[in-house]
């Protein structure tokens, strides 16, 4: 475990994605753990942001620079001021054309709630994402993450008839810092494969891009990254990043939380949004 001193070291670090994914994890786990630190996070956090989404006063005509070179050497100043007053109308005009750009090539480091179900799953798989908490049974489980989290967490547990099994298992859970706030880790198991679902109330965890399926008013973006599947969706509020191996069988991994009947018609009644 990373100290505090380190931690303040890599905040901007954190907050500009230049941390590797091992780093990423000791940081996350590191403010879950120490407030002083989560608020020097929080603080610094919100001052990138401001700088970041500022906008310039005005815009500068073009060939501004060109009409204040040439008024200058009319009146007959020195060289150096000359040479000055260039640089600095320089700076003004890049400034004001490629600071939206700059602002939009440094928010594309935040790294999407896909991405990170990802990265978590590898870690997992690795070895280097060790659960808090491990059970078979759903109930255990969502009520330890109950006492962490800021949102509801109730698991679901379809019963099976005789001689039957289900088709997944699930093997625990942890927590784990998104955008300033804790999400739900949950690890599953299926055909002897890993099944990681995250969970955030986070609105930066909202899911876009990929290939868009709906299943009633839900609405899941399917999504190939690091080698893996990602399902992603929002329900009631929640965002939910659900990653498997290229090789499953694709929405068959809903059945973690769709194993009953009526489960199983959501999963097969997933269409193509036609709309998108």
């Amino acid at each position: 475990m990373i100290g505090c001193d380190q931690a303040r070291l890599m905040i901007h670090l954190y907050i500009d994605g230049e941390l590797s994914p091992e780093e990423i994890l000791e940081f996350e786990n590191h403010l879950m753990e120490c407030e002083r630190c989560r608020i020097e996070y929080h603080n610094t956090r919100t001052v990138v942001d401001t700088v970041r989404g500022a906008r310039p006063l005005y815009e500068i005509p073009a060939g501004s620079l060109r009409k204040a070179a040439a008024l200058i050497e009319r009146h007959g100043l020195r060289r150096r001021r000359l040479a000055w007053f260039r640089a600095a109308a320089a700076a003004l005009v890049l400034a004001a054309a490629g600071g939206l750009l700059l602002w939009r090539i440094q928010r594309s480091t935040i790294r999407s709630f896909a991405a990170v179900a990802a990265q978590y799953h590898l870690d997992y798989e690795a070895g280097r994402l060790p659960l808090e908490v491990t059970s078979r049974d759903p109930e255990v489980v969502s009520g330890w993450l109950r006492s962490y989290l800021p949102f509801h967490v109730d698991l679901p547990d379809y019963p099976v008839g005789p001689g039957q099994h289900k088709p997944y298992r699930l093997v625990g859970a942890r927590r784990l810092a998104y955008g300033g706030g804790v999400a739900a880790y949950l690890a599953y198991e299926m055909d002897g494969q890993p099944i990681s679902l995250l969970m955030s109330s986070n609105p930066e965890a909202a899911p876009s891009g990929g290939e868009l399926y709906r299943s009633g008013r839900l609405i899941f973006h399917f999504i190939d990254e690091n080698g893996l599947r990602v399902i992603s969706w929002t329900d009631k509020g929640l965002h939910y990043s659900l990653v498997s191996e290229l090789g499953a069988g694709g929405a068959e991994s809903c059945a973690i939380c769709h194993g009953s009947a009526s489960g199983r018609r959501f999963i097969d009644d997933l269409q193509p949004d036609r709309r998108n």
